[in-house]
């Protein structure tokens, strides 16, 4: 946990994690964004390769941060699963039984622009929301729609995903481009990278007052970078 980076606004402890999920240690929940869950079913359904094993994998990583972190309600940031057809019978079966792995555990997801054409099973257990919700000061939502003006004019604090945010990073004659964590201050919200294996990233350019934090899982740290 020395390694973890951790931010205060209204109050609270917000610990970002090398495994590009977040924890509110006072609320005990857990938040990750853009899971993306069947993309790789998806991609095979069009004729295009994907590696097997990827949804079983981000779930594993899932169930691990959940007792680790020892949460008692998960939040979902939007883009659970990536598409209807890629919902196969494996995947059902997998999502299940992590259920009954994490039965005692809420979990809530603000639909994401690839959820809302998504018929999900009730076996689930999802509490499915709309929009953005609200919570003492700290509002969560997809990041794909403007939040009404009057929340952007109050002094509250935002968590969101959608953009899947990455920078480049140059140096010694190597360049790199890595998924990060964009605390945009002027917004008052901090953008989570996406948590799915199989997912692209956004060059994101961000203003001189914003702060960038990237998440090295094999070193089980997160460390913050000044690119101006």
């Amino acid at each position: 946990m020395a390694n973890w980076q951790k931010i205060r606004r209204l109050g609270e402890t917000i610990t970002i994690l090398p495994d590009k999920a977040v924890f509110l240690s006072d609320r005990k929940t857990l938040l990750v964004s853009d899971v993306h869950l069947g993309k790789g079913q998806a991609f095979r359904a069009r004729q295009f390769f994907a590696p097997p094993g990827l949804c079983a994998g981000d779930l594993d990583r899932l169930l691990r941060l959940i007792i680790d972190c020892g949460a008692s309600r998960l939040i979902v940031l939007g883009d659970l699963v990536h598409s209807r057809d890629g919902i196969d019978r494996e995947l059902d079966e997998l999502f299940i039984a992590f259920r009954e792995k994490t039965k005692d555990v809420e979990i809530s997801l603000v639909l994401g622009n690839h959820d809302r054409k998504v018929k999900f099973s009730k076996q689930w257990q999802l509490n499915l929301l709309s929009g953005y919700f609200e919570e003492e000061g700290f509002i969560f939502d997809h990041g794909d729609s403007p939040l009404p003006q009057a929340l952007l004019t109050a002094k509250k604090f935002a968590f969101s995903g959608h953009i899947h945010p990455a920078v480049k990073l140059s140096g010694a004659g190597l360049s790199e481009r890595l998924p990060c964590y964009w605390l945009r201050q002027k917004e008052r919200r901090l953008v989570l990278p996406s948590f799915g294996t199989f997912t692209g990233a956004f060059t994101i350019k961000p203003e001189s007052a914003d702060r960038i934090f990237i998440p090295l899982y094999n070193e089980g740290s997160v460390v913050e970078v000044k690119l101006n």
